[in-house]
């Protein structure tokens, strides 16, 4: 699920740095569902072993946290149609979510 909910934000940013304009609900809503996996995603807890359970996060928890408020910005960005806030959002976003 990470994996493929990186790469929805980088081709988001790749539309971005384009100039289509016939998709912003389109890909304004593949970043909301972004948002949502990968909130869900650095909240997980993984079970520990004999039905214990531990506070285990999964490695990318900690970049996504990180990244999730400029996920938000771009969002924001991109409902008001700011392409350039969109994008530097975006591109700030990328650099803080582990490459998976």
């Amino acid at each position: 699920m990470y994996p493929s909910s990186r790469t929805d934000v980088e081709n988001i940013v790749q539309w971005l740095q384009g100039r289509d304009e016939s998709q912003w609900e389109k890909q304004s809503r593949l970043l909301a569902a972004a948002i949502v996996v990968l909130r869900e995603i650095s909240r997980r807890d993984k079970t520990g072993g004999r039905g214990t359970k531990t506070d285990l996060l999964p490695p990318e928890a900690a970049g996504i946290n990180d990244a999730l408020p400029y996920l938000r910005g771009m969002l924001a960005a991109m409902n008001g149609r700011s392409r350039i806030d969109a994008l530097d959002y975006g591109k700030a976003a990328l650099k803080l979510l582990p490459e998976g």
